[in-house]
């Protein structure tokens, strides 16, 4: 009996799935065209063209670039793919509301000047988070809160 596999392991078997049908089709990609393209020219023989359809129909089927799909790298999603990035619409979201993908595009560039200065800011904003929150915490104490404050209600 099967047994069932968790998120992670099925959206890795999905993109090592497609990874493999790219491979198929880069490797027929040539032979498939040539076998389409005799297959439409009017001047063969009709004979030699359907010859050429029974070679086409006999590659292998993932080796058409149709059934490649465009995979989350993430979470293997096929559906609203950037093809920029590679992932899709809602690990994007969640990456850009997190500051990692400007993060993650920056250090893929060269160690010039204005990415360096550009990739210092976001964990420098970050670790402000932690040096600014316990002194607004100090502040806000001296602001009556409607909730905690007892002489509000």
């Amino acid at each position: 009996m099967r047994e069932k596999l968790s998120k992670k392991e099925m959206s890795d078997q999905r993109n090592i799935r497609d990874h493999k049908r790219r491979l198929l089709a880069a490797k027929y990609e040539l032979r498939r065209k040539l076998y389409k393209a005799f297959c439409k020219d009017s001047d063969l023989p009709s004979d030699m063209r359907d010859k050429l359809r029974y070679k086409l129909s006999k590659l292998p089927i993932n080796s058409s670039f149709a059934r490649v799909r465009n995979r989350c790298i993430s979470t293997g999603r096929p559906h609203s793919v950037y093809e920029f990035f590679r992932i899709s619409r809602i690990v994007f979201h969640g990456l850009a509301s997190r500051d990692r993908l400007l993060l993650g595009r920056i250090g893929c560039q060269p160690v010039e000047a204005p990415f360096v200065t550009i990739g210092q800011i976001p964990p420098f904003v970050f670790f402000l988070f932690f040096v600014i929150t316990p002194i607004l915490g100090r502040v806000g104490r001296g602001i009556p809160n409607s909730y905690t404050d007892e002489t509000n209600q």
